[in-house]
């Protein structure tokens, strides 16, 4: 197993492969996973993701974006599944 990136993360969204969510950590601690296609539909294929990033801000708390991270699965590693460890593509990471 390869630990290179399926995608280079400052491709186009249309480079993500479909199946793709963004997940984004705020430093409040809240996490949201966005699917790859509703970006898409908002933001369009030419979108880029660490511009998107770079302008999102917490609707708990209104802080910029902690970190961000592409991943294949959600759900993956959630206790109580078998589900795999989700595979990561990092977009922004926390300092």
């Amino acid at each position: 197993m390869t630990n290179e990136a399926p995608f280079d993360p400052a491709a186009p969204l249309s480079a993500v492969p479909d199946s793709w969510w963004l997940e984004v950590r705020c430093g409040c601690g809240r996490t949201i996973h966005t699917p790859r296609k509703l970006l898409l539909r908002r933001h369009g294929p030419a979108a880029r993701t660490p511009e998107l990033v770079a302008r999102m801000r917490c609707e708990q708390c209104g802080s910029r974006t902690a970190a961000a991270e592409w991943i294949d699965n959600p759900q993956g590693g959630a206790a109580g599944t078998d589900y795999p460890p989700p595979r990561r593509v990092p977009v922004l990471r926390e300092d």
